[in-house]
């Protein structure tokens, strides 16, 4: 049995929601996923020579690297 296959037990509006209207207030954790993400961006196009860099530089290279894809615009949704 697969994670998606079985029904949420408490709704995600009560766990995210303010406490005012009844919610938990808690991160939502996808959208602080995507937002991590997102802010990976800036550092990614630093023109500086940092050697964390070769890693994504390779992983990507197949795409044009990343100079390539750091100067597109994407669509957030989708990231």
């Amino acid at each position: 049995m697969g994670w998606k296959t079985r029904k949420d037990k408490k709704k995600k509006s009560a766990i995210t929601g303010e406490r005012k209207h009844g919610g938990l207030k808690m991160t939502d954790f996808n959208i602080m996923n995507k937002a991590l993400k997102v802010a990976w961006i800036p550092r990614l196009q630093t023109r500086t020579d940092a050697s964390w860099k070769i890693i994504p530089e390779v992983a990507l290279e197949n795409y044009g690297g990343l100079s390539v894809l750091t100067q597109r615009n994407y669509d957030i949704d989708s990231l």
